[in-house]
């Protein structure tokens, strides 16, 4: 509920709004990149749910950074591997939106680098 609330209000937003957003993201993407374990199951789920509702509502900024931390994304899209249910849940959401975009703006990058999800 609360992820879709910032969702919400990033749709209002701005320029300020959008730099938020990519200092945001890329703290998020930091988490999944740092090698660490979460230390609750809840906060591995709330960064995959923000990230989501980021890439809903404000594509372009999401698109971009997604696109310069490929990496990072690849370690959450491992995320599939998870044994709770709803996180495998949230983490397909994600990739799904992902594709979503990535089939709006780039098709050449979808041939070029998408075999690298298939690990």
């Amino acid at each position: 509920m609360i992820t879709k609330t910032i969702g919400n209000l990033i749709r209002i937003g701005g320029t300020h709004t959008s730099q938020i957003i990519e200092g945001n993201i890329d703290s998020l993407f930091e988490k999944f990149s740092s090698e660490q374990n979460f230390k609750y199951e809840t906060t591995k789920f709330a960064v995959i749910s923000l990230i989501k509702e980021y890439a809903k509502n404000s594509p372009v900024v999401v698109y971009n950074k997604i696109i310069e931390n490929f990496d990072s994304f690849l370690k959450i899209v491992d995320s599939y591997k998870d044994s709770r249910a709803y996180i495998r849940e949230a983490t397909q959401e994600l990739v799904e939106e992902f594709l979503r975009l990535l089939s709006n703006r780039d098709c050449i990058y979808i041939y070029t680098n998408l075999f690298k999800i298939r690990r």
